[in-house]
């Protein structure tokens, strides 16, 4: 299970650069750099202000649904805090539907 306030950039950014065959250094500056720019492209559309506490009661694997989408939307280099995109796949998985307003863990 993921922790909170898990952050992948890093480890995108170190796989990346394995797979670039740099060994995972990229030095600071370039990783900062990275990391900036998947910050900024993969920051939340809209204000969270939800928690996942109380529809956690109506769905209990939603934290681990969550991650798992997560995790394929970035090894597919999709956007992984599109909350549409991730309150539609719950609707497709016949999980109930948890509105408009993305979680602050989600973001």
């Amino acid at each position: 299970m993921a922790r909170r306030g898990f952050d992948p950039v890093p480890l995108i950014i170190v796989g990346g650069a394995t797979w670039l065959g740099l060994n995972g250094n990229l030095g600071p500056g370039l990783q900062k750099a990275f990391a900036s720019l998947f910050q900024t492209f993969w920051s939340c559309k809209t204000e969270a202000s939800a928690s996942i506490k109380e529809y956690k009661a109506r769905n209990p694997n939603a934290e681990a649904q969550m991650w798992a989408w997560k995790g394929q939307r970035i090894a597919r280099f999709e956007d992984p805090k599109d909350w549409e995109a991730f309150r539609q796949h719950l609707v497709a998985i016949n999980a109930p539907d948890p509105g408009p307003t993305p979680w602050k863990e989600f973001c």
